[in-house]
């Protein structure tokens, strides 16, 4: 049986949120032609999260563990995590589940699993916390959906509905790649026909919550799904930036 870990949460406009939107009211522009306002949406959420101080994002994704982070195994289930972020010239962040954590202290990066009593280390622009690593960066998620809603290319479809104080936006996708076989389709987020929902809040613009599905087999699949996202709480660098005593650490530093 063909393995079912899928990768690519970070491809353009993988990642989106959204939460169900309580009485839905006025406007629902439609389709393609939604690619518009979609854009619209992402460039005014731009500035907002530029200036964002932190961000505590907590969120559910399909894997199973020991999976390395932002893999997706349909035979595992929906395991929580944790992203917790300090903007600033030099961004401090920690990315942890139930199995291993990786810690950005802005110069270095360090990975470790459970109680193994050792880790990796490398600089601070490497990728020990794989497609989630995209999640530190909320102004690159909006830069590269606005990108892909601009795109002449996209073979998204938009629709936007809008409540009291909530924007949801619905992106549908097609597969990027031509297959010739059938693969390679659905071995990633980007790889699958894929529906991606945003909210965000009307008065801040900040994205509120995030889902993504993918449709395996004719059956859509919740593959991940944000619980809640804090901004601008109280964080401490030494806490984000902790790491555990009495480890030996493998310098993987090129």
């Amino acid at each position: 049986r063909r393995s079912l870990v899928r990768r690519g949460l970070s491809a353009v406009g993988a990642v989106a949120a959204a939460v169900g939107v309580v009485t839905v009211s006025m406007f629902m522009i439609g389709m393609r032609g939604d690619a518009r306002a979609a854009s619209d949406i992402f460039a005014n959420a731009l500035p907002a999260t530029g200036e964002l101080k932190t961000m505590v994002m907590n969120l559910d994704i399909f894997t199973s563990k020991g999976e390395s982070f932002g893999a997706i195994d349909l035979d595992g289930e929906m395991m929580p995590h944790t992203v917790s972020v300090i903007f600033g010239n030099e961004k401090i962040w920690r990315i942890a589940n139930n199995g291993r954590t990786a810690v950005c202290d802005g110069k270095q990066q360090y990975l470790w699993m459970g109680s193994a009593r050792q880790g990796t280390v490398v600089g601070a622009h490497g990728n020990l916390a794989d497609d989630l690593t995209i999640l530190t960066d909320p102004a690159g998620i909006m830069a590269l959906e606005k990108a892909n809603a601009d795109s002449k290319k996209s073979k998204s479809n938009y629709k936007v509905k809008e409540a009291d104080s909530e924007i949801l936006m619905t992106i549908k996708a097609k597969p990027m790649g031509d297959f010739t076989n059938d693969y390679m389709l659905n071995t990633s987020v980007s790889e699958s026909q894929n529906r991606r929902e945003y909210v965000f809040d009307k008065r801040t613009k900040l994205l509120k919550s995030l889902k993504i599905f993918m449709k395996v087999k004719g059956m859509e699949i919740l593959v991940l799904e944000t619980t809640s996202i804090d901004y601008n709480s109280p964080l401490q660098a030494e806490q984000v930036a902790a790491l555990p005593v009495g480890y030996k650490w493998i310098d993987a530093r090129i």
